[in-house]
């Protein structure tokens, strides 16, 4: 019997595998889940051989005679790049013990039970190589005395480019910002040291908002669910304002136009995560902000009816047109035609109700204006 380093090279005949090619094409079961299988799928023997595959799995190995590929195993189909390392073929390599797909296949046999994995798998010739990634599912299913496991592949190439692309981005940005703060907090250093007042504090200041955004967005998709961990500490009200203040003086949005801050701002104190309330609440006046016209006012302030809650409020004076109210918070629907607006009020919902445990809501009327309202616990719930 031929080597192997991991799976059995045991093979059936060729006349053996003709006649499994007969059963299994007879069989109204898998010619149905032939048809409905959105990835790639192939019908294999105990032996790890392929008997049937659907239009997807040919269409994307790129074989045109499925008839080539009846009696070979998986890798040697999709030409991997070591299927042929050893000759009793796939799944007996070095290699293969590594394998995700070769590890569901012969661990789904073994358990005669579904198992899943990851596969990165290497195509082609030393001259030209292709990397694919899919996600793998192995099922074993009995027809009469026989027992064959379906084999499932979607490709995931393309999701996981992505994620390696948004991993090199964050890295990359936060080394850029990190830069920044540091070169931003020596000029305001030098700028003090020498009596004068310059702008090189808020640029600080803006760095290292800049640098918990990044941290907050990169934190929410490491974790896939949408749920990031807030920070909680205690919140001054009026540094709040002030920052928001701060934030949009000379603000693109804001030109020509007039937010009005409370006056007269106690100390009052909530506890929750700064970095999202100032995001809510940023977005909640750019929103007010891009509906109104120029000499438009704009108001934010805060109120609370009991100990336990505080209302943060932002008025301007347009109303919202009935049809657009019902979608104002749905990922995506936006009044204005660029791909990814809509955004804001989504990721309001998102902060404010999901992760803070507030509610984020608004009245719009014709006669008395838009008002953005977000509620929250003055303190975290237990």
């Amino acid at each position: 019997m031929p080597e192997t380093h991991f799976a059995s090279p045991q093979r059936k005949t060729p006349s053996e595998i003709s006649q499994m090619v007969t059963m299994v094409s007879n069989s109204e079961l898998l010619t149905e889940i032939m048809k409905l299988s959105s990835g790639l799928l192939a019908v294999l023997n105990e032996d790890r051989q392929i008997l049937a595959v659907n239009e997807s799995f040919l269409h994307e190995m790129g074989i045109s005679d499925p008839s080539s590929a009846l009696g070979l195993r998986p890798g040697e189909a999709m030409q991997c790049i070591y299927s042929s390392t050893m000759d009793a073929g796939c799944g007996t390599s070095k290699y293969c013990s590594t394998c995700g797909a070769a590890i569901a296949i012969v661990s789904s046999l073994v358990r005669n039970s579904p198992v899943e994995r990851d596969c990165c798998i290497t195509l082609g010739s030393d001259k030209k190589k292709k990397d694919l990634y899919f996600s793998v599912r192995c099922a074993p299913v009995r027809i009469g005395e026989e027992k064959f496991l379906l084999l499932f592949l979607q490709d995931t190439t393309k999701l996981q480019q992505w994620a390696a692309l948004e991993r090199i981005f964050f890295h990359d940005l936060n080394n850029l910002i990190s830069a920044i703060v540091g070169k931003s907090e020596l000029i305001a250093f030098e700028e003090t040291m020498a009596g004068k007042n310059s702008l090189a504090t808020e640029i600080v200041d803006l760095s290292m908002r800049l640098s918990n955004e990044v941290n907050i967005q990169q934190s929410l998709l490491a974790n896939g669910s949408g749920i990031l961990n807030p920070s909680f500490r205690n919140i001054s009200i009026k540094k709040l304002f002030r920052d928001l203040s701060d934030f949009f003086t000379a603000h693109p949005s804001a030109i020509g136009k007039r937010i009005f801050f409370p006056m007269n701002v106690d100390e009052t104190l909530l506890k929750s995560d700064f970095s999202l309330i100032f995001r809510i609440l940023t977005n909640m006046l750019l929103n007010a902000l891009e509906a109104s016209q120029t000499n438009d006012e704009v108001r934010i302030w805060a109120e609370s009816k009991t100990p336990a809650d505080i209302s943060f409020k932002v008025w301007n004076r347009a109303a919202i047109p009935a049809e657009i109210a019902l979608r104002v918070f749905q990922r995506n629907f936006s009044t204005k035609s660029d791909s990814g607006r809509g955004l804001g009020t989504y990721s309001m919902k998102l902060f404010g109700e999901k992760i803070l445990g507030g509610k984020v809501d608004f009245t719009s009327e014709p006669e008395l204006g838009t008002t953005f309202i977000f509620t929250l616990p003055t303190s975290p719930p237990l």
